[in-house]
């Protein structure tokens, strides 16, 4: 009887600790995937800037604003 409660738990603690690996592995996935995406659209908006291309001629989006605003802040320090 003992056996096999001692199996039963053994299972348990064991998809447990499987499900916490796989749970991390998705959030660190998730992580990294969600980082590349900001670097890459914080790319094209410095590359938008740099070359001065405008989607609607004359417009500043408010992505723009933001951008500017944080890129005119940070270039204080360096």
């Amino acid at each position: 009887m003992k056996n096999q409660l001692n199996a039963s738990s053994s299972k348990t603690n064991d998809t447990l600790l499987f499900n916490i690996k796989e749970t991390v592995k998705i959030v660190i996935k998730f992580l990294g995937i969600t980082t590349w995406i900001v670097i890459f659209g914080m790319a094209l908006l410095e590359i938008k800037q740099y070359y001065n291309i405008d989607v609607i001629p004359g417009v500043d989006t408010s992505i723009e604003e933001v951008y500017s605003a944080v890129f005119s802040g940070v270039s204080q320090y360096f």
